[in-house]
């Protein structure tokens, strides 16, 4: 049976936890992938960005579109340690304004929408 999209509860969902979200999981909303079983989540988030930019063959320079890219921390990354050119796009007005505030504090030229 069909289900009917939910478009405005996932919306709603993420605008009103997200700061929530933020507060138990750091600044990436991500699980992460851990090598050795023993690292910090803070860690294992950003080994998970790079194992993924390694699987993709992001270069110095890319072009990146950052699909739901919740509180911008992982477009920021890639922005900052791969020069890329990072648009980061999500469905939550609050996600959107706590990642452009992300990147003016960090002074990286990165496009949210």
């Amino acid at each position: 049976m069909p289900r009917a999209n939910d478009k405005h509860g996932v919306i709603e969902h993420y605008d009103l936890l997200s700061p929530y979200y933020r507060s138990l999981w750091g600044e990436h909303l991500h699980h992460g992938y851990w090598i050795r079983g023993d690292e910090s989540k803070e860690t294992a988030q950003l080994q998970l960005i790079e194992h993924l930019a390694q699987r993709t063959s992001v270069k110095p320079g890319s072009d990146i579109l950052d699909i739901g890219c919740g509180l911008g921390a992982g477009s920021l990354y890639l922005a900052r340690h791969f020069n890329a050119a990072v648009t980061g796009i999500t469905i939550s007005s609050v996600q959107l304004e706590m990642a452009m505030q992300a990147a003016a504090s960090q002074h990286l030229d990165v496009r949210f929408l």
